[in-house]
């Protein structure tokens, strides 16, 4: 009986040091998620949130705001010229297949 006892604390004592473990991880995995540019200060905010428990709401909520961006985003489009080429041989492109179905 007390050796299932003491198989019980120790598994229960790796459950709690993982679940602290992830506590601090988690708000730096979600800033760098996020591509936030301040991922590498929320995460030392979420490691310093074990000790002083009230930066854990403040690093979380910091995680999860966007960063604001400025002007309107920057769209590349690039086409192949062998986009014809590869559509005109697409039996759906093809205008005489097109017709006669």
């Amino acid at each position: 009986m007390q050796v299932w006892l003491s198989v019980m604390y120790v598994v229960g004592g790796v459950l709690i040091a993982m679940a602290i473990v992830f506590v601090g991880w988690l708000p730096g995995a979600r800033a760098r998620s996020r591509y936030h540019p301040a991922a590498r200060t929320i995460a030392l905010l979420g490691w310093c949130s074990l000790v002083i428990w009230p930066l854990w709401p403040v690093a979380m909520t910091w995680a999860s705001w966007a960063p604001r961006r400025r002007g309107r985003p920057k769209v590349h489009v690039r086409i192949s010229p062998a986009r014809s080429k590869v559509a005109a041989t697409l039996p759906i492109a093809n205008a005489a297949t097109i017709r006669s179905a």
